[in-house]
């Protein structure tokens, strides 16, 4: 539900981050921003969806910001 209730570029970002790997420099040249604001971005995402998890009852969330492949700024 929680993903479902983000717009579509929010959802669209967190899949070329965190599914595709793509780092922030490439995000940002696709979308024509620069890396620090599609970061803020993603952190805005993060944040949104924490409180809708916690709003369904979710005590505990923990979101890597950075994601499995390390640091991809």
């Amino acid at each position: 539900r929680c993903l479902a209730a983000l717009s579509a570029d929010a959802r669209a970002l967190l899949d070329a981050y965190y599914r595709d790997g793509q780092a922030l420099i490439e995000i940002g040249a696709q979308r024509q921003r620069r890396p620090g604001a599609v970061a803020a971005t993603l952190h805005r995402t993060r944040q949104i969806l924490r409180q809708c998890l916690e709003r369904q009852g979710v005590t505990w969330c923990s979101i890597d910001p950075v994601g499995p492949a390390g640091d991809r700024t």
